[in-house]
């Protein structure tokens, strides 16, 4: 039988990182996994949000890396002193992707762009309803032409920012004497400042580009080396579903035209000598926006329809859309030093206030659009009878979350603008003034004070929110004491103290709430909405009672400027501790770990999806384990020494949190033949509670079910009662002193494992979703499951 190479990349490779490389352990007789016997099952365990270390995964000191490209990696044990007393007597190995979301640049300027993010997220949580196909594909077109949206939106507040407040009011001017880093800039004509600050919104533009080129690279570009079509119809088993570098290179082409056209047109519009420069520019930026818009309602950027089936001609006229627009921009810049009217014009930049009115306006129809087709597709849905399966919010999560992302954007908007208005001079919208306008007054669109102010509607939406969720924390913990469910729950517990059973009956009332956190967001998102719209409206009909309640709108507005500053402050605060802090940048990948695990179907600037490397990296390791494909670097070297080898087995894939997630959609990828020789064991899975109600057409029953059937019930799910983020995925578990169902995917474990305190009176710490490895309980199931491998 061919063997495994356990060497990083071959026989004899070594990452030096490491202690010692896996040929010297081998030689020494301490590579721990050689002295089992052959065929042997290994568990391959997969971590969950946050990243876990080798030695915490694999319970072990001493590790060694034995695969993986960086920054991920794949672990196995050694000892210098032989194999010993291992805690987990069975072959083990172990995958950490958490590099892949914690790289310190990356982690922290992603969190600019979670509006992007959402986009993407929102388009895997469509409902799945059995309409016409062209309903979902006029769903799809819209969520693309959002996406679309929030790119402007994005670029006309840089715009806004470096065209108008800088440049064209020449900002820096009204503080007082400019600093040495910007009085150069201050004493050039309007033309010439216009023309660099439009530059800089052109390197902002070709920064996202290449940021979204080069994680395509490292993250989308990894293929898998087995197929399985025809095998099975789930969604995340459809070949190229984690490769999407053609859909997403075709996308950013259109994204980038479109922006720079954007900026461009921005500048263009200024008031000029030189009318008929202006209409050739202008039209040029234009026809490149329209191309854009008409593009990105094809086929061709459509992902379900191409799922990375690419043509050469298609991505060449892509191309040149992005060419276009760059060229148009660069056009625009260079030719602004002598074409903008040179007479100083006080306020804002002609069309930027029609610009960022007309986007917001494309967002609202576009969403109301969304709307309609989710409606259209929920009304073709079949009822979910299942309890426990229902879609968040009856299936409008999409929209929701849609709502939510331009809203972050338009919060972005505001924050940059009004912060910066505020760092040179007086922020003052054009119907919004926050007092009589001086020298020092700088000119922001009214939406910017929109999305401040309305910020202020949240807060009571956020106090009833809480409100409502802490009456249903008390409802439910009341009737657990009433039936007295906590020591039913727990063996032999009918003489444990009260305090003890109260502690644990409000941890899984705690745990609980997560079910009804979509009607807090739900709550807070359109509260927002109301609040965002009423200031507009007031802008937009300039309403009379505006003179008569000035005093009441000059404090509106000095709050709207207070949180656009709170909330700049707080992004660079947060950025810059990301940066510099392993810790709080592990707690943002933990958001990143959620969000990105999809692949980047509406909006190619958005962070990227991880998964896209981690499950076809898993999937190749599984089937070279199983021995379902041969590994070159196992031939004999000629050597004298051991080789770091293995031999194929069974494999039990051990998910824990995310990594339970990331289990079942390597388990879709895989061909039929190579499931006979697996198990799975999901730790803390959120598979129903969360990511089936979130994303019904991807983790749904049926596609459990089925899993099971091919799995032919080697699948266990742990389960505990005080976990706020997994749960049970077909039925709530027995408790654990009766006689359990064998072919019940859900089993359960204490936490605590005891109501009765230790000698000091404290009871047993309560680990809710954290600390599963160390779960004496989590190996015995995966001995469970190891033996029925064995077996088969």
């Amino acid at each position: 039988m061919k063997g495994i190479s356990l060497g990083f990349e071959s026989p004899a490779g070594f990452s030096g990182a490491d202690l010692v490389s896996p040929a010297q352990a081998a030689a020494a007789g301490a590579l721990v996994d050689q002295q089992f016997k052959d065929g042997q099952p290994t568990e391959f365990r997969i971590h969950g949000v946050s990243g876990s270390d080798g030695p915490t995964m694999l319970q072990h000191p001493h590790v060694v890396q034995v695969a993986g490209k960086s920054p991920t990696a794949i672990y196995r044990r050694w000892a210098p002193g032989g194999r010993g007393r291992l805690s987990v007597p069975w072959p083990l190995e172990a995958y950490s992707w958490g590099g892949l979301t914690e790289r310190p640049l990356a982690a922290a300027s992603w969190i600019i762009l979670t509006p992007f993010m959402l986009y993407n997220v929102a388009f895997f949580m469509l409902p799945s309803g059995q309409a016409k196909a062209s309903v979902h594909r006029w769903a799809r077109r819209m969520m693309r032409l959002l996406a679309l949206a929030a790119t402007a939106q994005f670029v006309n507040a840089a715009a806004i920012v470096l065209v108008s407040t800088i440049g064209w009011q020449n900002a820096p001017v009204r503080s007082g004497k400019p600093g040495w880093w910007i009085g150069w800039y201050t004493r050039l004509a309007v033309g010439p400042r216009v023309g660099v600050a439009l530059a800089v919104v052109g390197i902002i533009v070709g920064a996202l580009w290449l940021a979204s080129m080069w994680t395509a690279r490292r993250y989308e570009k990894r293929e898998m080396n087995v197929t399985t079509e025809g095998d099975h119809h789930w969604e995340l088993g459809k070949p190229g579903f984690w490769h999407g570098a053609t859909i997403v290179a075709r996308q950013r082409n259109l994204h980038v035209g479109a922006a720079c056209a954007l900026a461009a047109l921005s500048v263009a519009l200024l008031p000029t000598q030189y009318p008929v420069w202006r209409a050739v520019v202008a039209s040029a930026a234009i026809i490149v926006l329209v191309l854009a818009v008409a593009a990105t309602t094809t086929e061709a950027v459509d992902r379900e329809h191409q799922l990375d089936h690419s043509g050469s001609s298609s991505r060449s006229n892509f191309r040149t859309v992005a060419l276009a627009g760059a060229l148009v921009l660069v056009t625009t810049a260079l030719s602004s030093w002598w074409t903008v009217d040179q007479a100083v014009q006080p306020g804002l930049a002609p069309a930027m206030a029609s610009t960022t009115r007309a986007i917001l306006a494309a967002q609202v129809v576009l969403l109301l659009g969304l709307v309609i087709t989710v409606w259209a597709l929920r009304k073709s849905e079949q009822p979910q009878r299942v309890s426990g399966w229902a879609p968040f919010l009856g299936g409008w999560l999409t929209p929701l979350v849609c709502l939510i992302a331009v809203l972050l954007g338009g919060l972005l908007l505001a924050a940059t603008n009004l912060a910066v208005a505020r760092l040179f001079g007086y922020p003052s919208g054009v119907h919004l003034p926050a007092e009589r306008p001086t020298s020092a007054t700088l000119f922001v669109p009214d939406e910017a004070f929109a999305f401040a102010i309305g910020t202020v509607a949240t807060f009571p939406a956020l106090l009833l929110a809480v409100l409502m969720l802490w009456r249903t924390y008390r409802r439910t913990l009341r009737q657990l004491q009433e039936r007295d469910q906590v020591r039913a729950w727990y063996p032999e517990a009918e003489q444990a103290p009260d305090d003890a059973a109260y502690r644990v009956a409000r941890a899984w009332a705690l745990a609980s709430l997560t079910d009804r956190a979509d009607a807090l967001v739900a709550v807070v998102g359109l509260a927002w909405t109301l609040g965002v719209t009423a200031v507009e409206v007031v802008a937009l009909l300039a309403l009379p009672q505006v003179a008569v309640l000035s005093g009441v709108l000059d404090v509106l507005v000095t709050f709207g400027v207070g949180v656009s500053i709170l909330t700049a402050t707080v992004l660079v605060g947060v950025l810059r501790s990301t940066y510099a802090n392993p810790g709080r940048r592990r707690g943002v990948g933990a958001l990143w770990d959620v969000a990105t695990f999809w692949p980047r179907a509406t909006h190619p600037l958005a962070p990227p999806c991880y998964a896209e490397q981690a499950v076809p990296e898993i999937v190749d390791r599984v089937m070279l384990l199983t021995g379902e494909q041969s590994d070159y670097r196992a031939e004999p070297s000629g050597a004298g020494h051991p080789q770091p080898t293995v031999y194929p087995s069974p494999v039990l894939i051990t998910g824990y949190s995310q990594g339970s997630l990331i289990a079942p959609a390597v388990l879709a990828q895989l061909p039929r033949r190579a499931i006979t020789k697996v198990a799975l064991l999901t730790l803390a899975c959120p598979f129903r509670r969360l990511y089936g109600r979130a994303f019904p057409v991807y983790f749904s029953r049926d596609y459990a079910v089925e899993l099971n059937k091919l799995l032919t019930g080697r699948w266990r799910n742990v389960v505990r009662r005080t976990d706020y983020i997994g749960s049970w995925i077909c039925s709530p578990p027995q408790a654990p002193h009766q006689q359990p169902d064998p072919a019940a995917i859900d089993v359960a474990c204490l936490d605590p494992p005891s109501l009765y305190p230790g000698p000091g009176g404290e009871l047993s710490p309560i680990h809710y979703h954290s600390d599963w490895w160390q779960d004496p309980l989590a190996p015995v199931y995966a001995g469970q499951l190891i033996a029925q491998l064995d077996r088969s």
